[in-house]
């Protein structure tokens, strides 16, 4: 139940406060009182009566000068206000001291001073209890000290001096009246105690006509005031009989109709009180029957009632009309219904008529429809005020819970109302309502609900003469905001666009620029789901340039070039999107995600770039970036792109191999924390999928793509490979340190490669150096392999394609040797491909490499002679091969040294004869003829010696040509002149 409201001003007994003389700091210290021993009579008590009366005449003036020294709005600050009542608390009791004293001394002495100084008090209480800026105590106070005063300045017994008796009676009557109300109550007490002697003697002194009237008045008030404050006190019976000594047949026909409406105003107050702080049925029922006495007694003079009387009335019935709905017993609605009935009547426009009507409606069950009709005519008809307004906003909050359809056609009515005045607040809140009911029940809210919103903004606009403010557009676009929020989430995005345009009606123009850029981002996401592509561009093209470079706005146009499939815009703005302010990551997570799902790979891939590059720049909150599974996908992404390519630069491959190259860095980091410190990031499981990707491309590279790439994969591949953990189970090991040797071939065949074709000879030496450096680590590996017996160990493919390879890196690295000039090196390799029963083949390829490099001459006889001895020591020789490579050393060592082709002389006679049927007969026919031209070469020179020795070479090798003989006789006929002639000498 709402509060009761008293209706009504309160009032005296006369209508005003002010009083008229008869006929006509603040720290005060007071003399001592004779140790409370009573006073002294005689010359002595008069001297200290007079004294006090010099004091509290000094003291009154100063209270006075105090509060008319000040200002007239504030009399008092708060702090001299709390000091001044602490003061008349204490002055208080000395007054009543005082006027004991007096009376028991019989001294007037003071009476004319005393009144006059009462009379000014009390004026000044009258005139700042209309202050609200002072404590109503302190007025309440105040006329108690003037009460007190005005009752020290009497003269004579009241049976002398009858009107001045009646002039205290009823000053004591408002200065009970004024205790009570600032709910003083032992002040009241006082007050009202020492009026009841003035109130008994009247009773008892002769009266007849205007003093009969004059009786009645002052006893009736006095009676009804005691019976308030004994109700107050809790003392039931009392008031009862004060209140039937108030009203007897004696004392009501002489009250006049002013007495009547005081008296109706307390019985009015007693019953509201009642009611209001009732805890039970049985102060209800009192509160009640006090307000049906406050009802009786206006009745009687229903005719003659002042204006206040009226409103006192009303104040009555409405009051009354709240007391039956609330004690709610049998019959109580029909008495309520009975008491609005005839408040419509008699106030058919008065605010509290309709609520009352509204309240009827609603505690007697009626339904959402009736409460707002009765609205309605509220709102039609009530003055609008500053009380009236709230009190419909708040009647209209009640029918929202009941029909928010209801409330909503309240609202409408009341702003049309309201757009006749001037009140732009008013109009705003009533708007705001209407807005806020729309959007309590967003569930509700259809296509008909927002054009019923467009409607109402559109009248506003219309109506309304000036703008609307800050903080009512902020609230309206909020409300407008969260509705269209609920629907999107819904998916429904029509309407959510709907809803949207309505936030940024022209009302709402002034609302901000940062307001009208988020809603016109949703209404392009919406269009975006919607894929209405051109709608979302041109809302798009609507915002200012400032808002198009946000972040947010670069991620929709981003969007919107995915779905319209603008790849060149997309890529643009994507690049737009990494520097604008406001930029988070996450929106290019989600950038990847979509262009992905909608076949942009090259789109995807620069944004996981993007991401990447700021990973590894450290700048910026990238938030919770799981590097490995981000580099993951971003070499996927970039191999799907290389795949489209028809052919592949150095540019193209190389950023997948910087991904690799920055994963590897990343894992090296992760692999060095402590084992309790390390994320779940770069585990074997990981490392595997890097190191096997990296080779793999490697390996694909070595057809299609730069040499150079090839390198760099296969070498980050060895540094992922490096990772592992030193406690791997056999076969993983295996898998490892294979993977690992074939990285090193990949390399030391990719940089021999690069080598070969490099014109620069300082960048052909270090692609050489390079690729022995890798060379060396692949035998140091091989190495580690036989020591753990992995060569041996396994399938017997896999050790011989490693022996293959092992020998093709041998003959590589004898190629970079000879390319280098390190000659002594060669040796040494010759050894180590014997060692490992390298294939025949590679030995021609080191004989080729050796008689094409400008190698001295000693050298390429070194090499070829042990390169010879290597062959010849060979399992399965290749005889055909061999006698060609004799064919080249002979010549050349018959050439450059005899010495060492004489070495060679007797291991090619031993191959021939063991291999007379292999071996080639024209290599056979060309090796006789070369050694016999060679010792005619001697013979010429003057060298018998060693022509004989040479012709004995030429015919060894003869006997095995395949002529039948006829070479061997003519030479040895020649050989027989030779032989003659050397003899003759």
């Amino acid at each position: 139940m709402a509060e009761l409201v008293i209706g009504g001003r309160k009032r005296g007994s006369e209508g005003r406060d002010d009083i008229h003389p008869r006929n006509v700091g603040f720290d005060v210290t007071f003399p001592e009182r004779n140790g409370g021993r009573g006073h002294s009579g005689g010359a002595a008590g008069v001297t200290t009566f007079k004294q006090r009366g010099e004091m509290i005449k000094k003291t009154a003036s100063d209270i006075l000068h105090r509060f008319t020294s000040s200002s007239p709005t504030t009399p008092l600050s708060a702090d001299e206000q709390s000091h001044m009542k602490t003061r008349l608390e204490g002055f208080v009791p000395v007054l009543e001291e005082f006027l004991s004293l007096q009376g028991k001394l019989k001294e007037w002495g003071f009476a004319d001073e005393m009144d006059g100084l009462g009379t000014e008090l009390w004026n000044l209480s009258t005139k700042i209890a209309r202050n609200e800026n002072v404590d109503k105590k302190v007025a309440c106070l105040l006329r108690v000290v003037a009460y007190l005063f005005i009752e020290s300045g009497r003269r004579e017994s009241t049976g002398k001096d009858t009107e001045g008796a009646f002039r205290i009676l009823k000053i004591a009557n408002k200065a009970a009246r004024a205790c009570l109300d600032s709910n003083a109550l032992s002040l009241a007490t006082k007050i009202l105690e020492r009026g009841a002697a003035f109130q008994r003697d009247l009773s008892l002194a002769p009266k007849g006509g205007s003093l009969e009237a004059e009786h009645a008045r002052s006893s009736s008030e006095f009676f009804v005031l005691r019976a308030r404050l004994a109700i107050r006190q809790g003392n039931a019976g009392v008031g009862e009989y004060m209140y039937s000594k108030s009203t007897t047949p004696e004392l009501l026909p002489h009250l006049p109709t002013h007495t009547l409406e005081s008296i109706a105003s307390t019985t009015f107050t007693i019953g509201t009180d009642l009611i209001r702080n009732a805890s039970n049925q049985a102060d209800k029922n009192e509160g009640i029957k006090w307000l049906r006495r406050s009802y009786d007694l206006l009745m009687r003079e229903e005719e003659r009632l002042s204006e206040e009387g009226q409103e006192l009335k009303g104040g009555v019935m409405h009051n009354l009309a709240k007391a039956y709905l609330r004690r709610g017993d049998g019959g109580d609605g029909e008495r309520a219904r009975m008491v609005v009935g005839q408040i419509a009547e008699a106030f058919p426009t008065s605010q509290w008529t309709f609520l009352l009507k509204l309240e009827l409606v609603q505690k007697e069950g009626g339904d959402a429809k009736a409460y707002h009709d009765e609205l309605v005519s509220m709102i039609d008809l009530i003055p609008l005020t500053a009380h009236s307004f709230p009190s419909i906003i708040s009647k209209v909050h009640n029918l929202v819970s009941r029909s928010p359809i209801l409330a909503i056609a309240a609202l409408d009515t009341l702003l049309k109302r309201l757009l006749l005045t001037d009140n732009a607040e008013w109009i705003e809140q009533t708007l705001i309502t209407r807005l806020w009911v729309t959007a309590k029940d967003s569930k509700e809210c259809d296509q008909e609900c927002v054009r019923g919103v467009l409607e109402v903004l559109d009248c506003v606009e219309r109506g309304c003469g000036k703008a609307m403010s800050g903080k009512a557009m902020h609230a309206g676009q909020i409300l407008l905001w969260k509705v269209s929020e609920v629907l999107f989430a819904k998916g429904d995005y029509g309407a959510t666009i709907k809803w949207c345009e309505a936030a940024r009606h022209p009302v709402f123009r002034g609302a901000g620029e940062s307001n009208e850029a988020k809603i016109a981002r949703r209404i392009i996401l919406s269009y975006l789901e919607l894929r209405q592509y051109g709608p979302a561009r041109e809302i798009f093209s609507q915002l200012s340039p400032a808002i198009q470079s946000e972040a947010m706005s670069q991620f929709l146009l981003l969007r919107l070039a995915l779905g319209s499939q603008d790849e060149s815009l997309a890529l643009q703005t994507l690049t737009n999107l990494y520097t604008a302010p406001g930029f988070t990551p996450q929106m290019l997570y989600t950038c990847a995600l979509d262009s992905q799902e909608m076949g942009q790979q090259k789109v995807a891939l620069k944004a996981l770039r993007l991401v990447l590059e700021k990973v590894r720049s450290g700048l910026g909150d990238v938030g919770a970036v799981r590097t490995s599974a981000l580099l993951r996908c971003v070499i996927r992404l970039t191999e799907g792109e290389l795949d489209k390519l028809t052919t592949v630069g150095m540019n193209d491959v190389g950023q997948l191999c910087e991904h690799f190259e920055t994963a590897a860095v990343y894992a090296k980091q992760a692999r060095q924390k402590p084992d309790g410190q390390r994320s779940q990031q770069f585990d074997l499981k990981e490392l595997d999928w890097f190191s096997k990707n990296a080779f793999n491309f490697a390996v694909k590279g070595c057809t299609a793509w730069p040499s150079e790439s090839v390198v760099r994969l296969a070498e980050v591949c060895m540094k992922f490979l490096n990772l592992y953990p030193a406690d791997m189970d056999t076969e993983a090991r295996k898998e490892m340190l294979g993977r690992q040797f074939l990285c090193l071939y990949t390399c030391v065949c990719a940089l021999t490669f690069l080598g070969r074709k490099e014109d620069n000879i300082d960048i052909q030496k270090s692609h050489f150096a390079a690729a022995r450096t890798h060379a060396k680590a692949l035998r140091q590996l091989r190495g580690s392999m036989q020591k753990e017996e992995m060569l041996e160990q396994g399938v017997s493919a896999a050790g011989g394609e490693f022996a293959v390879k092992y020998a093709i890196v041998l003959m590589l690295e004898f190629e970079a040797i000879a390319k280098e000039g390190l000659w002594e090196d060669l040796s040494g390799i010759i050894e180590e491909a014997e060692a490992v029963e390298c294939p025949l083949r590679m030995y021609e390829c080191m004989v080729d490499i050796i008689l094409t490099e400008n190698a001295p001459s000693s050298v390429t006889l070194v090499t070829m002679q042990a390169l010879l001895g290597a062959t010849i020591r060979n399992a399965d020789p290749d005889i055909a091969k061999l006698s060609r490579w004799i064919r080249c050393l002979i010549s050349i060592a018959l050439t450059k040294n005899h010495e060492t082709a004489e070495q060679m002389i007797p291991q090619v006679l031993q191959m021939i004869r063991e291999n007379e049927e292999k071996y080639p007969g024209d290599e056979v026919h060309w090796l006789a003829g070369k050694l016999w031209n060679h010792a005619i070469d001697l013979w010429c020179a003057g060298d018998a010696g060693g022509c004989n020795k040479w012709c004995e070479y030429a015919l060894s090798v003869c006997r095995f040509v395949r002529d039948g003989g006829l070479l061997e006789q003519q030479l040895q006929q020649n050989y027989t002149q030779i032989l003659g002639k050397i003899a003759g000498r």
